[in-house]
């Protein structure tokens, strides 16, 4: 991207970050470049597009979010995510802090979350896609799979018809990748991706505030993704280690009894 180009994007970026702080209904009369924003939600698509073609993909991410403890103070948190996927029906994550690793595993017909810090792990029954399972995790049992939007993006379910408001910043590099930076505006939250620029367009960085907290916590990752990368079967299968003991998962069904 030019110079030219950068800059032309300045004063569209200082109005909708100024809108970050006003009310949704306030912030969408404010918001009068439709054009930046169906620029910005098309990079996305086009992204999610070329996601949906691989036939698998790996991702390590370092990972920062905040923990909102006591009065609204954040403290920052950082993990390592690895993600494992071979569409339509193998997942795996990682997740590991400093004390306390955790992974999901999903085989085409059980989702299993293991707590390997502290001996436990739960389970579920699946449905036969990915989508599918994620959104179920979500609804059924209140579970959150990392960077799930990475999934959605390029499909009908992607949510962008929710952006209130969008623009590109302009290139930024992302641990020497030259990446696109565009941010996003919506009712609950804000977020920003960095795009590689070129022909194949990946995830470099995703970033996301939530606004429904006066806190404003954060979360972040910095992607490093490996198209069409190979698996081995065993990856997406979970086999209990001696002395696992099984629990059972949340469920909104029988929370509500």
């Amino acid at each position: 991207m030019t110079n030219t180009g950068r800059n032309a994007s300045v004063p569209v970026l200082v109005g909708l970050l100024a809108a970050l702080g006003q009310t949704p209904a306030a912030m969408a009369a404010d918001s009068s470049d439709d054009k930046a924003t169906q620029t910005a939600i098309a990079a996305v698509s086009e992204m999610g597009k070329q996601l949906r073609e691989l036939k698998s993909f790996g991702i390590h991410a370092d990972v920062a979010y905040d923990d909102v403890v006591g009065d609204g103070v954040l403290v920052q948190r950082n993990e390592e995510l690895t993600i494992s996927a071979r569409l339509p029906d193998g997942l795996r994550a990682e997740i590991e802090g400093a004390d306390l690793h955790r992974s999901i595993t999903y085989d085409g017909k059980t989702v299993t979350v293991y707590g390997e810090t502290l001996g436990y792990y739960a389970q579920f029954e699946a449905p036969a896609t990915i989508r599918e399972t994620l959104q179920k995790a979500a609804e059924k049992h209140d579970l959150q799979f990392p960077l799930a939007d990475l999934f959605f993006w390029g499909t009908d379910e992607d949510n962008l018809a929710d952006v209130t408001a969008a623009t590109m910043v302009g290139p930024a590099n992302i641990g020497g990748r030259l990446c696109d930076q565009y941010v996003f505006a919506q009712d609950d939250v804000s977020w920003q991706i960095w795009i590689t620029q070129g022909d194949k367009k990946l995830p470099c960085k995703l970033s996301i505030v939530d606004l429904t907290q006066p806190a404003r916590p954060q979360y972040s990752a910095v992607i490093d993704m490996t198209p069409e990368a190979t698996f081995d079967a065993s990856v997406f299968s979970f086999a209990p280690p001696e002395g696992a003991e099984k629990i059972r998962i949340y469920s909104a069904e029988t929370a509500d009894q």
